[in-house]
């Protein structure tokens, strides 16, 4: 039997669902998420951009520049607060739910909005990752 906290957050989930369904019928636009999930240090002194994240930013650029009707959006994993995964599939199926139980049940967890942006929003996914030798 589902908890009261589920419940509310499927409900928050049909709301969100609902909300871009509407928008959907009315906007006369793409919607594009680019994705970085480059972990590059932040406490360097000098900081720099990933190339996995200027390749994704220059792409998100064109598509905005080439295209009146692309709207983009840019998400950096390294800047959200979320839970790494619990190998809740692994243990028992039932427990692998979507959107993750972990961030659910952890208010803190930001990536409930990134599950939103790709379900409820997205028409177009970009996912940056580092290249590494």
């Amino acid at each position: 039997m589902p908890t009261k906290e589920r419940i509310a957050q499927q409900q928050v989930l049909q709301q969100f669902a609902t909300q871009y369904k509407t928008n959907a019928e009315t906007r006369k636009t793409i919607n594009v998420l680019g994705i970085s999930c480059s972990t590059i240090n932040t406490d360097d002194e000098t900081p720099r951009v990933p190339s996995s994240e200027k390749i994704l930013n220059d792409a998100l650029a064109y598509a905005k520049d080439a295209y009146d009707v692309v709207d983009t959006k840019l998400v950096k994993l390294r800047d959200i607060s979320f839970a790494h995964c619990e190998a809740n599939y692994s243990i028992k199926g039932e427990y692998c739910t979507w959107p993750c139980w972990i961030s659910q049940r952890k208010k803190e967890d930001e990536l409930l909005g990134v599950y939103n942006l790709l379900v409820d929003r997205a028409d177009v996914i970009i996912i940056a990752t580092p290249i590494r030798r």
